[in-house]
């Protein structure tokens, strides 16, 4: 099993504790755009699917789990990965 897909196991299994830039990193694999923004939160852009997701993070703390399973709910939807 890749490593890309135990995370996405590990996650489904408890989506608590995961840290911004682990789902950041998900999101850009399935072809997300970060976009440059200040504040508390940034906007993940996909340019062919039109799909917009904002992701709320403070610090290195982890992300709500509400978000952790959108991301699971994009990747299972469009298989990407």
């Amino acid at each position: 099993m890749a490593q890309k897909d135990k995370r996405l196991e590990r996650w489904r299994n408890n989506p608590t504790g995961v840290r911004f830039e682990e789902l950041a990193s998900v999101l850009r694999g399935c072809g997300f755009e970060q976009e440059p923004g200040r504040g508390s939160h940034t906007v993940f852009r996909h340019p062919a699917r039109g799909l917009t997701l904002s992701v709320p993070h403070h610090g290195n703390g982890p992300v709500k789990p509400v978000y952790v399973r959108k991301v699971l709910q994009l990747v299972d939807d469009y298989g990407c990965l």
